[in-house]
């Protein structure tokens, strides 16, 4: 699940991360669970490419 949100991209992975970590301490839960994770599929991942200014 985690990897079909992110698309694989580590990234994103990592965003998605956090926001389930900090949802998981402020509910009380203290743990990322199935619901939590599903509860952030709404989570857009970027495009995988940044931009580089020259």
């Amino acid at each position: 699940m985690l990897h079909t949100i992110s698309e694989g991209n580590t990234g994103n992975l990592h965003q998605l991360l956090i926001k389930c970590a900090t949802e998981a301490i402020t509910s009380g839960k203290e743990q990322i669970d199935k619901a939590i994770i599903e509860g952030k599929a709404w989570l857009r991942p970027t495009r995988g490419i940044r931009e580089l200014v020259l």
